[in-house]
């Protein structure tokens, strides 16, 4: 009986004890679960914000790297400048006449930029394009503006005016190019007098020598001898018709030997006698 109580007594403490070991074995496994639970969601949390920040440097990386490349783009530019104001510099202490000639050309080619707009402006710049040298590569631009007032401006009532300041320059700066242009030739041989009137006397031999210049052209598609004869006959009604540096322009820098000769017979024709040339024979002997 008391063997049995013992035995029994057994039974029960390993019944006791297993349901304590499955209670903890139960505990330990919900703890273990608890915690993968929670292990997995802190790994979610921490892959989430790995992300973020890693969009986050990238971005700052990208800016950074873009003020890099601007402050760099910068400094470069910085460099040249300096190199362009030391080349200024240079040239303003070695070659003060060389620059002012480059900002003159540009200041030019402004005010020419300025009439093609507005060709009527010829009458407030006509002085200032007057007393500056005009390269001839301007010829095409200045003829712009006068084309455009002769399509815009007809009606002004200071027109002619107008036309008259435009044939000056042209006179003055492209008459070797306007004696050779068959669509202007004729315009400003028209107002010959009035260009060789406002004439100094450089520009007087500048003229000549560019008429001369396009006489000289082989193969034009006009009169020479005509052309030349009106030119001669504008000079002998003006202040020049004695000016001896014409006459040796004339008489050297004309390529044909009877075209001078044959230009001032025309113009005895016509009853005319250039007091610049005496003697038609000697014109030809010194060819």
């Amino acid at each position: 009986m008391i063997v049995n109580d013992s035995i029994q007594s057994l039974i029960d403490n390993y019944n006791s004890l297993r349901e304590l070991v499955e209670i903890s074995n139960s505990t330990i496994s919900n703890e273990l679960s608890s915690a993968s639970y929670h292990l997995g969601a802190l790994s979610i949390i921490i892959a989430t914000v790995g992300i973020f920040l890693g969009v986050y440097v990238t971005i700052l990386f990208n800016k950074i790297r873009k003020i890099r490349e601007e402050v760099d783009c910068n400094l470069e530019k910085a460099s040249n400048m300096n190199e362009q104001i030391k080349e200024i510099d240079t040239k303003i202490h070695s070659n003060l006449s060389g620059l002012y000639s480059q900002l003159r050309e540009e200041e030019t080619l402004c005010l020419l930029n300025r009439l093609v707009e507005e060709p009527c402006d010829i009458c407030n710049l006509q002085t200032n394009l007057a007393s500056r040298f005009i390269d001839e590569s301007k010829y095409d631009l200045f003829k712009k503006a006068f084309d455009n007032l002769k399509k815009y401006h007809r009606e002004e009532d200071d027109y002619d005016s107008y036309l008259r300041s435009f044939y000056v320059l042209f006179f003055q700066h492209f008459f070797c190019q306007s004696v050779l242009d068959d669509e202007f030739r004729d315009g400003i041989f028209n107002y010959l007098p009035h260009c060789i009137d406002c004439a100094f006397k450089q520009d007087i031999i500048k003229s000549t020598q560019d008429l001369c210049r396009a006489l000289s052209v082989d193969a034009v598609s006009f009169d020479r001898e005509r052309y030349l004869k009106k030119y001669l006959v504008a000079l002998n009604v003006s202040k020049f018709k004695k000016q001896v540096e014409l006459k040796n322009i004339f008489e050297n820098q004309i390529k044909s030997i009877t075209l001078l000769p044959n230009a001032i017979e025309l113009a005895s024709k016509e009853g005319i006698k250039i007091d610049l040339f005496n003697n038609i024979d000697d014109i030809a002997k010194n060819k």
